[in-house]
């Protein structure tokens, strides 16, 4: 008995200490990848962009203590929907953010959307038809929910007023335990968001400030 009493008192709060100061995981998913091009418009391609803003974001994360950064796709890979989801499970990420532009067709006189944050709904705007994991529990789109509201109040705090939150059925943010949305930053086919897309300063600024949203959320 006094053995073990021994033992516990040593091995404790050394366990302690290692479960306190373990990084919480945030999976960043640069989206497409490879093969999948995503947008392409005037020889700008989408994958290049998400991948470009995603290394930002992580070294944004980096440099917040207590957080460590997956990035669910490193270089120009292809990628499966589920696999992304799946692989950002099995590192116990308690958030996962998939950067995206976005594919809209301007009218002559309609600009772009600005940046949007998609959490799991049905939309009224857009029914994908992807039907590759079934629809997350009720208790995880709300905690998404929370999430998408927080990273667009942190982006209009950041300079970014046009962030706005909306619901979809994409793929990867139905993962059923960990908090996810899908990030929409700009539009290729707006000369003035092309532009920004492509200006590091632009990135930056945009990367603290989802990193600074993601912060909030999981504070909470």
């Amino acid at each position: 008995m006094n053995l073990l009493l021994v033992t516990m008192l040593l091995v404790s709060p050394a366990c302690a200490v290692e479960r306190s100061t373990a990084a919480v995981v945030v999976a960043v998913d640069p989206g497409h990848g490879g093969r999948d091009f995503g947008v392409t418009f005037r020889g700008r391609m989408e994958k290049e962009a998400t991948l470009a803003l995603s290394r930002r974001l992580a070294e944004e994360l980096r440099a917040l203590p207590g957080l460590r950064p997956l990035l669910l796709r490193e270089g120009d890979e292809y990628i499966g929907l589920v696999e992304r989801v799946d692989k950002a499970r099995a590192a116990g990420a308690r958030a996962l953010l998939s950067l995206h532009v976005d594919d809209r067709r301007l009218g002559s006189h309609q600009a772009g959307r600005g940046i949007v944050v998609y959490f799991y709904g049905r939309s009224h705007e857009r029914l994908l038809r992807r039907l590759l994991l079934p629809a997350p529990p009720q208790a995880q789109v709300e905690a998404s929910r929370r999430l998408a509201v927080l990273l667009a109040r942190s982006l209009r705090e950041g300079g970014f007023p046009a962030a706005e939150v909306d619901r979809g059925q994409y793929v990867i943010v139905k993962g059923e335990d960990v908090p996810s949305v899908l990030v929409e930053f700009g539009n290729f086919r707006d000369p003035e968001e092309a532009r920004r897309l492509s200006d590091p300063a632009f990135q930056k600024r945009l990367a603290r400030a989802l990193a600074r949203g993601l912060e909030a959320f999981l504070e909470r």
